[in-house]
């Protein structure tokens, strides 16, 4: 036995003697890695333990002391510990642990870790920060570092299932503080959720989401479109012409016909609004007549027109009874905003989501192109802010790219690098104004500009360019952000600042110009954050009699003020960012016009902020409503472990609690914490409403807008999993006030013709389009009969999807048709949901009659 550890020890010796990239990379690939996130309860909610464990699957020892492992947390390790330049020392878990910057950390293995032999494990406890209650909480994609060679990543962490992440089975592993009331949905909870029954395919065979303002039929009078019917359309709808046509493989001319003819107009529909349509068959033949106010209105009377076609998911020749639809958008803007920066997000990628978005007459795209983590768009005058800001690789100078964030790995590859070249932009746009979507740029500064800021750096260090530096050289300032960085601050109280943006901005308008000419400039403007500026030289010249604590807020205001006159005198543009860019010290800046626009988005009720939007509104600004607690679709749809998202604002966000939104009155959407404990109005705004500022200028509330923010979504296909269905009910909400607004809860008819449109019209739609929809898990009901069987009924929550079980733990299924009978209490069911091609299925849910009696005891 001594013999063999002898051998063991001199094997590992050579090793660390010799260490070659052969020897990194047999590392890479033979040391297993698990992750136990554990303890949150415990420290109710203020710090959570991540276990690591380690094991040798090799067939040789392996001595670890020469290795560095690089990995990513969302929240800060060890943190009564670190940040620090010095680094952590945890001799216990024998690490030297380091945070480099932002959410990047490094491990390095210290040599009283010993040797680990074949089939040995070694276990690592690090505290972190808060806590983690979802599989999602772990970043994959480890690698390790050894001098001199090329960084490799942990075969064990590669994969985006992250399977090397444990099961959360406890309620200290799931829950997040003592206060927490969410537990994981049983399959009996999720089918006790399910409000609405399947009305059958024909009650919703004309249904159209959104939904019309006014629609009649007439079945004494059908009309019936074949391929010898055409389109006919003026010039100036060639696009929508061309569009009807391909979907419907009709030739269109601009000569008009009397009958068999689609006729596009423009026209008065009877509606002020540009963007109303009125479409009809006509009495006196067969015409059906597509009339909008503006191009823009027969769009989307071309959109309705090709819902009432769909059967299965296509849009095909049929016969319609009789119609008349007159309609018109509850708001003028409804939009997305779309996250590239985090993950960067394809040109392809983004053509598909403005298709989506203009098949369900959404109308903004919000495009978040830079942050912390990348730079996105080509400026060719500045070539570092894609050089070096668009790549992310293991550079820690941040020479040649941004350092590692949210599991890029060590190399520049996508998602975490990427940018759009001019022509990639320019063909976005292209596409964006056929389908009559505004494109609104946006750019984080003056915080969450890391990736610009490191870009200017390099390129002051190459061509000694100071006039678009963005950070003061002779600032010692020491501050964190949110996301943990240490250096995403621009300074506002130099020139070179503003010199940058004044070529960023009049280059993304050169873009525009001959497409769809830039109405706004999205700055951002999140609050800069405590520390940063307070030893800028330049900043305590500006502000002589500020003192260190009120310096973030007095150069925030100075950084606003002159961007909004660049922008809007100088560009004559309009400028746009999030609530906090247009507060100082709790109150709207003043000057508040059209030539803003301000998107409020934290309502998180116990915070007591969800004023802000009408704080805003009143004082003049235009408002996008873009409450978190109901539109932030990189959130779960459950508050399930195995549901991927983050959940700040909410531990879940399902299509129902978008679909039940009330923008008319936001106050009227308080329901629970974010612990889940039940809130009323009057536990938020207080007697009289007193603690929450009423609406009194509704005219300022320009529509509403859901997040996209894609810190956890790396590619199209998670991207579509996360949005929809979501965005059909935000459509919903967008274009369509439903009558049951003003009381206090959605009638279950309406939630009803809702579930059964989606499943029985729009999925077999988004099937077709190859977009990978979320597929809720089943629910079931389960009742006894004389003889002591147990009856399962299983539900979905969108009819129209097909419902699976298995008594064999998935070898095999069975198409549910009608509620069966189990006869033992200890027999599991396992079961999924399919999408209505039958292509895809959802994760799984186990369930034993023996978990609902064990429940009781």
């Amino acid at each position: 036995m001594w013999t063999l550890k002898i051998a063991f020890v001199f094997t590992a010796l050579q090793y660390v003697l010799s260490l070659t990239q052969q020897e990194l990379n047999y590392v890479a690939q033979k040391l297993d890695v698990r992750v136990k996130l554990t303890d949150s309860l415990k420290y109710d909610g203020k710090r959570h333990t991540m276990v690591i464990t380690l094991l040798n699957k090799g067939q040789r020892p392996m001595e670890l002391r020469e290795v560095d492992m690089f990995f990513h947390s969302f929240f800060m390790v060890e943190p009564d510990h670190l940040p620090k330049p010095a680094g952590y020392i945890s001799r216990r878990n024998h690490v030297h642990l380091h945070h480099i910057n932002g959410m990047l950390f490094k491990m390095t293995f210290l040599p009283s870790l010993g040797i680990i032999l074949p089939n040995e494990s070694k276990e690592i406890r690090i505290t972190i920060q808060d806590w983690a209650v979802s599989r999602t909480d772990v970043i994959n994609n480890w690698y390790i570092v050894s001098k001199g060679l090329t960084p490799t990543v942990l075969d064990a962490t590669a994969l985006d299932d992250l399977s090397f992440v444990e099961e959360f089975i406890d309620p200290n592993q799931y829950k997040r503080y003592m206060d927490d009331k969410y537990n994981p949905f049983t399959p009996i909870d999720r089918f006790n959720r399910m409000k609405a029954y399947d009305l059958g395919s024909s009650a919703v065979e004309y249904g159209i989401i959104p939904t019309p303002k006014e629609v009649g039929f007439d079945t004494s009078r059908p009309v019936t479109i074949d391929n010898s019917w055409i389109i006919t359309a003026a010039p100036s709808l060639l696009n929508e012409a061309n569009f009807l046509g391909a979907k419907l493989r009709l030739p269109h001319i601009d000569t008009p016909v009397a009958t068999r003819a689609i006729i596009l107009e423009i026209g008065n529909t009877g509606i002020d609004d540009p963007e109303s349509y009125l479409i009809k068959s006509l009495d006196c033949a067969d015409v059906i007549s597509v009339k909008g106010q503006s191009p823009a209105g027969v769009f989307y009377g071309v959109q309705s027109l090709l819902s009432l076609l769909t059967v299965n998911g296509t849009e095909t020749f049929r016969t319609l009874p009789g119609f008349s639809i007159l309609d018109e958008p509850r708001y003028g803007y409804r939009g997305i905003h779309l996250d590239v920066a985090r993950n960067f997000q394809p040109k392809e990628t983004v053509i598909d989501l403005l298709d989506s978005m203009a098949q369900y007459k959404l109308n903004k795209l919000h495009l978040h192109l830079s942050d912390d983590e990348a730079w996105r768009l080509d400026i060719p005058s500045l070539p570092e802010l894609t050089s070096v800001g668009a790549k992310r690789c293991h550079d820690l100078d941040e020479k040649t790219c941004i350092i590692p964030q949210l599991a890029s790995g060590p190399r520049p590859v996508a998602p975490g690098s990427g940018f759009y070249r001019q022509n990639d932009y320019q063909d976005i746009l292209m596409h964006a104004k056929s389908r009559h979507v505004e494109i609104i740029p946006e750019f984080q500064m003056p915080s969450h500009a890391h990736a610009a800021i490191k870009a200017m750096e390099e390129r002051f260090r190459n061509s000694n360019d100071i006039d678009h530096l963005l950070t003061d050289l002779e600032d010692t300032s020491e501050y964190l952000s949110v996301q943990m960085f240490n250096d995403d601050a621009m300074n506002p109280c130099v020139e070179s600042t503003y010199n940058f943006m004044r070529t960023v901005i009049q280059t993304i308008k050169r873009y525009h110009i001959d497409i769809m000419p830039l109405q706004y400039f999205n700055l951002g403007g999140e609050t800069i954050p405590h520390g940063a500026l307070v030893n800028s030289t330049a900043c305590k010249k500006a502000f002589p009699s500020v003192t260190p604590e009120e310096l973030p807020v007095y150069a925030k205001a100075y950084f606003m003020s002159r961007l909004a006159k660049m922008v809007i005198v100088d560009e004559n543009l309009k400028l746009a960012g999030y609530e906090d860019a247009f507060f100082l010290n709790g109150d709207p800046l003043p000057g508040g016009s059209t030539n803003l626009l301000a998107y409020p988005y934290q309502n998180v009720w116990e915070w007591g902020l969800a004023n802000k939007a009408y704080k805003l509104a009143n004082s003049g600004y235009p408002v996008v409503l873009s409450p978190v607690t109901h539109l932030s679709f990189d959130h779960p749809y459950e508050p399930d472990s195995e549901e991927r998202g983050l959940y700040w604002a909410s531990r879940f966000t399902d299509t129902y609690k978008v679909f039940s939104l009330r923008p008319d009155d936001l106050y009227d959407n308080i329901d629970v914490k974010r612990s889940g404990e039940p809130l009323t109005r009057l536990d938020v705004c207080g007697i009289g409403d007193v603690n929450c500022d009423p609406l009194l200028r509704p005219e300022n509330i320009m529509g509403i807008q859901a997040f996209g923010w894609t810190e956890l979504i790396k590619d199209k296909d998670t991207l579509d999993f996360m949005l929809f269905p979501r965005v059909l009910a935000l459509a919903e909400r967008a274009w369509h006030r439903a009558p049951w607004e003003a009381n206090s809860t959605v009638p279950v008819s309406d939630w009803e013709k809702f579930t059964n449109k989606v499943g029985y019209k729009e999925l077999p739609r988004l099937d077709k389009d190859a977009i990978k929809y979320r597929l809720p898990l089943p629910g079931i009901a389960v009742g006894t009969s004389n003889n002591r069987e147990y009856q399962v009924t299983m539900k979905a929550e969108f009819p129209n999807l097909r419902l699976q079980y298995s008594f064999d733990n998935g070898q095999s299924w069975t198409e549910y048709a009608y509620l069966f009978v189990l006869d033992d209490i200890n027999q599991t069911i396992v079961m999924r949901t399919m999408s209505t091609d039958g292509q895809r299925s959802s994760r799984t849910a186990r369930f034993a009659i023996n978990d609902i009696i064990n429940s009781k005891i």
